[in-house]
């Protein structure tokens, strides 16, 4: 019996021993497969982790033009994520290069801070500059256990006595690095290797929204200036709007601006001239006299060849309100008014100078009648003395007589083209108005001028007609003397063997009829094209060559071609020459 309990307690014993190597056994096995769910749950862990990092930071984005709210979003994420007691962000000021801080926060600082780029950031530092800028600088992150230890620590005020603990990370853009990220600790030795890989993940997540930030933020402060530039300029016109209107207003001449055959702006001058009695009389006046004689000049302007959109100058007579008469003298220039095409004018009462013209006039034809006795007497006896009829000359005698019949015959031509524009100025002029032919008024234009042609072998070639020339009205006296006068300054000025020729053409856009009279000769220099057409105007060509006139000839042909409602203006001839052209109406 005694036997029993021992062999049962052996058993007792090995077999407790048994089942205590069984579980040791059995936990052996289950090791490894502890080891690899607990790592598993860290890799899910992190990936959670990262995941919301990620979520967190896009969601920064919506908050863009709000550039406070993104920039505190992202602090608040690295602080949430690491040990830090305070984080701030600095980027590159693109104008300085120098790190700035743009937002902070921590323990002592719940709602964190932010800085605008107006910010006085007297504590930036430039690239090399202490931790932050080395990181610049480098594009590596740099990990600071205990500030008291580390020279390149800058301290900023009585904030640094709380920092021991600093890691700084970059945030790079491509190639280049836009700022950093700052964690600091009152502990020295807080930050691990772990936080600066995971810093240097939300940097990298950060990157494209802060970039994104940063260009906004840029855009906006363009726009502002543009806005300021706008403002100034804006201003600056409003003045120098303010200073035309009261120069205009108070100007001595009378301006006006007429668009879509309406007065829309007239100043004092302009309505105390039309008899206006109120401003408002005159705007938007559809119809009146000078409007219509303003149309009438502007059409002829537009339909005339020769001339661009309209006449820069024109003169006619306006009737006023109170039915009173004024001469006027009209120029106009195109504008921008109210975002649309108009014409500004500027009207001068000439009634005065009509009358001196007309004085003048009157005075210089009664000097020429009272010139033309004595030349007549003159002549006279030129032609007696010549034919010896009161006794025998000798040579020297008879050249002096036949200079002295040229000379007479000079004046008399003069006296004679003094009488005739003197008569075209003062209106006693009436044109004979026919129905003809302008080929056959030309060839009896030319029949007077071929003897001068001839002596100095000068082809005039043929009339080059062009089909379907229509017979028109026209004073058929004034317009040989128009081609006879043009006919013989090509003569007068073209070398001997050179040629002249004519041509008529419809103008294909215009009802008028154009005439060309064309030479080789030497030509009209430019300056002098625009008033060879002037009274008493001579060419400096003519004075050099010695064949000076008196400068009424073209004159007179300018006065008959507007009489007809036509125009005349001279252009340079591909090769050399001259090319007179004048216009006629077809109705």
């Amino acid at each position: 019996m005694i036997g029993i309990p021992e062999i049962a307690g052996r058993k007792v014993i090995v077999t407790e021993r048994f089942m205590m190597d069984k579980r040791k056994d059995r936990a052996g096995q289950r090791q490894p497969y502890k080891k690899a769910d607990g790592e598993t749950c860290q890799f899910y862990s992190n990936e959670i982790k990262e995941f919301s990092i990620i979520r967190r930071i896009i969601n920064s984005m919506k908050f863009i033009p709000d550039l406070a709210k993104v920039y505190l979003t992202i602090v608040d994420v690295i602080i949430d994520e690491t040990k830090a007691e305070n984080c701030s962000l600095m980027l590159v000021d693109g104008d300085t290069g120098k790190l700035v801080v743009r937002a902070a926060k921590g323990e002592k600082d719940r709602e964190g801070r932010y800085y605008d780029q107006d910010f006085d950031q007297r504590i930036g530092l430039g690239t090399g500059e202490g931790v932050a800028g080395k990181v610049v600088r480098d594009g590596k992150s740099y990990l600071v256990s205990d500030t008291k230890e580390e020279k390149l620590f800058v301290e900023h005020g009585e904030s640094s006595l709380q920092i021991r603990s600093l890691l700084c990370t970059p945030i790079h853009n491509k190639d280049e690095v836009i700022g950093v990220f700052n964690l600091s600790s009152s502990r020295p030795g807080i930050f691990s290797r772990n936080d600066q890989l995971l810093l240097g993940t939300i940097a990298n997540l950060a990157s494209s929204t802060l970039q994104t930030s940063i260009i906004h933020e840029k855009l906006q402060k363009l726009n502002e200036k543009l806005q300021e530039k706008v403002e100034e300029k804006t201003a600056v016109l409003r003045a120098s709007e303010q200073k035309y209107r009261a120069l205009v207003q108070n100007a001595k001449d009378s301006i006006f601006i007429f668009q879509d055959g309406m007065l829309k702006y007239t100043n004092r001058s302009f309505e105390k001239m039309m008899g206006f009695p109120d401003k408002k009389d005159s705007y938007g006046k559809p119809k009146n006299n000078f409007i219509n004689c303003l149309e009438q000049c502007l059409m002829e302007g537009k339909s005339a060849p020769g001339l661009k959109e309209k006449p820069a100058y024109s003169e006619f007579e306006i009737i006023k309100e109170d039915g009173g008469k004024v001469e006027a003298e009209v120029s106009m220039s195109d504008i921008q008014y109210e975002g649309a095409k108009a014409i500004q004018g500027i009207v001068r009462d000439i009634t005065s100078r009509k009358e001196l013209e007309k004085m003048k006039a009157n005075f210089v034809a009664m000097a020429a009648h009272e010139l033309r006795t004595p030349i007549f007497v003159v002549t006279g006896y030129n032609k007696m003395l010549l034919k010896e009829i009161v006794g025998p000359l000798n040579d020297r005698q008879k050249q002096i007589l036949k200079e002295s019949s040229v000379s007479c015959e000079r004046l008399t031509n003069f006296a004679k083209d003094i009488i005739e524009f003197s008569q075209i100025e003062a209106g006693k002029t009436e044109l004979d108005l026919q129905e003809g032919d302008i080929g056959r008024c030309i060839k009896d234009a030319f029949r007077e001028v071929i003897t001068l042609a001839e002596k100095k072998d000068i082809l005039i070639e043929e009339v080059i007609f062009c089909p379907d020339i229509p017979k028109i009205h026209f004073d058929k006296n004034k317009i040989v003397q128009v081609m006879v006068n043009l006919t013989q300054n090509a003569i007068t000025y073209t070398h001997s063997g050179g040629k002249i020729a004519v041509k008529i053409k419809k103008c294909s856009v215009n009802d008028f009829l154009e005439v060309w009279v064309m030479d080789n000769g030497i030509g009209v220099p430019p300056v002098e094209r625009e008033v060879i057409f002037d009274e008493f105007k001579v060419g400096r060509k003519s004075r050099d060559t010695g064949k000076e006139g008196i400068g009424l000839g073209l004159a007179i042909c300018k006065k008959i071609i507007e009489a007809h409602r036509g125009k005349i203006w001279v252009e340079p001839r591909e090769g050399g020459g001259s090319k007179f052209i004048f216009t006629l109406p077809l109705t």
